[in-house]
């Protein structure tokens, strides 16, 4: 309210007291005026959006719904040390459950691994539609299945190959599945590798995310949609859409917005379930949005998100039409630049405050705005982290502009995962090991913990005698890629909290 007022007192003040009388100084401050009104309605917006932001738990216990559930793992070219911890987990979690690993990188070393733990291993022979058609091919191979006989899925669980489920990842979310008409269970995204390139050491972009604006939509006629992880589906549901959307590169929440149309609800589950790697590098981090940001073009304009009201309420019609649209930041960014640079330039008299007296008001309206804004988003946020990396991200609010002036096809990118331990002096280093057991499945012995891998330690390696299947740095060959073994994996900060 503090922000949204100073705003409204300084527009104010500026029509009423420092406008210029000549035709053409007025020109120029009017348009200056209406650049900085641009940012009221989304104050307000944002206001009455995340004024509340209590959640509910599910309404009975997952265990005592009998609902059949599988964990989908796709993977395709990730390294054994991201995987098998992921493997790992997901095989140990209750209630009773199948765990599949869906390969579309066609690695025996993969399948090995798989069922070293107990989990399934499924490929496909046509790698098509990415993470979406991985997806799809294991819906199908389950209602071929269920059609010949076996017990038929009620619920897929969703994990991408980095995010290590917690016990509760099951246990603590079927509970919502009492519910006929919902159709996802979305928890949030926590992040273990401290460092990463979004990550300020306290907040990050993620953070505000899944703390606020995803907490905020657990409300009647709101929901969240699906971020691709870490995310239960109703198998019914999915079916009744046709399965995960291959239209955009961003199935999630092009398949989000299906269900919505067809009458499911979506929920949040406000609670830790699983942890993952956020990206660690400049590269892999504009990868990503720009993955993210382009997709939202294709379902802004495949949706026509502007006429979907007819079919949304107004909390998600708002929701998704900005959320798809904020990914033009980076032309609204070159224009915060460019606005102001251009009064300058042209000379023009845009104000007959006295200089001081208009750097005083501006400078405290300002800082209330920022004060205030930083509350509403509960401190999860740092400004200058946040300011560094809207102008980073430049790059891909232009590249989305182009999309939507080009329509040219898109391609789905990877994000590359990668374990880096810290390093002397806080540097990012690779550490080198690998273990014995890796390749050789159950006949080699028990798997490895994953939780040593969490906690950065390093099983001792059992010699074996030179020959094939030996993973053993000592040894020759290794039927794991070379790059591709067991590394320690940090754990900095990662105290899973409610």
């Amino acid at each position: 309210m503090a922000a949204v007022t100073s705003l409204v007192l300084y527009l104010l003040w500026r029509v009423m007291f420092s406008l210029p009388t000549a035709p053409a100084d007025q020109a120029a401050a009017w348009a200056l005026l209406v650049f900085e009104t641009l940012p009221l309605p989304g104050m307000i917006m944002n206001t009455v959006a995340w004024w509340n932001l209590d959640s509910s738990a599910p309404p009975t216990e997952g265990a005592g719904l009998g609902l059949k559930v599988v964990v989908l793992i796709p993977t395709y070219n990730e390294p054994a040390e991201v995987l098998a911890p992921t493997i790992a987990a997901a095989c140990a979690l209750t209630p009773a459950h199948e765990t599949w690993v869906l390969d579309d990188g066609d690695r025996g070393w993969a399948a090995d691994l798989s069922r070293a733990y107990g989990a399934r291993y499924v490929r496909r022979d046509e790698h098509r539609h990415a993470k979406a058609g991985n997806i799809n091919h294991a819906l199908g191979l389950m209602e071929r299945e269920a059609a010949a006989g076996a017990e038929a899925v009620d619920v897929v669980a969703v994990l991408d190959c980095d995010h290590v489920p917690l016990p509760s990842f099951l246990s603590g979310t079927l509970g919502w599945f009492a519910d006929p008409e919902i159709a996802l269970v979305q928890g949030p995204q926590t992040f273990y590798n401290g460092g990463a390139f979004d990550d300020d050491g306290i907040t990050g972009e993620q953070g505000l995310f899944f703390n606020v604006q995803m907490r905020a939509r657990n409300a009647a006629g709101a929901g969240p949609f699906w971020c691709g992880s870490t995310a239960l589906l109703r198998v019914e549901a999915l079916r009744e859409v046709g399965g995960v959307a291959t239209e955009t590169i961003t199935e999630d929440m092009h398949t989000t917005l299906k269900l919505i149309r067809r009458g499911w609800r979506t929920v949040y589950h406000h609670q830790t379930l699983a942890l993952g790697l956020a990206p660690a590098t400049p590269g892999q981090y504009l990868l990503q949005r720009r993955r993210w940001g382009l997709g939202a073009m294709q379902i802004l304009t495949l949706e026509k998100l502007w006429a979907a009201k007819r079919w949304m309420s107004w909390r998600n019609f708002h929701e998704y039409l900005n959320g798809t649209l904020w990914w033009l930041e980076g032309v609204a960014t070159v224009g915060a630049f460019a606005v102001p640079a251009l009064a300058l330039a042209s000379g023009a008299q845009t104000s007959t405050a006295d200089p001081l007296v208009f750097a005083g008001i501006f400078t405290a309206a300002f800082t209330v705005r920022l004060w205030g804004a930083k509350r509403l988003m509960r401190r999860q946020i740092q400004w200058p982290t946040a300011f560094a990396l809207r102008v980073f991200r430049i790059p891909v609010g232009l590249a989305c502009l182009w999309w939507l002036v080009t329509r040219r096809s898109l391609e789905f990118e990877v994000t590359p995962r990668v374990l880096r331990a810290a390093g002397p002096g806080g540097s990012s280093q690779r550490s080198s090991w690998r273990s014995c057991s890796w390749s050789r499945g159950s006949s080699s012995g028990p798997a490895p913990d994953w939780r040593d891998w969490c906690r950065g330690a390093r099983p001792r390696p059992r010699r074996r005698r030179r020959g094939p299947g030996c993973c053993c740095p000592s040894c020759c060959s290794s039927s794991v890629p070379r790059g591709s073994g067991p590394r320690s994996s940090p754990r900095r900060g990662a105290t899973p909290t409610g």
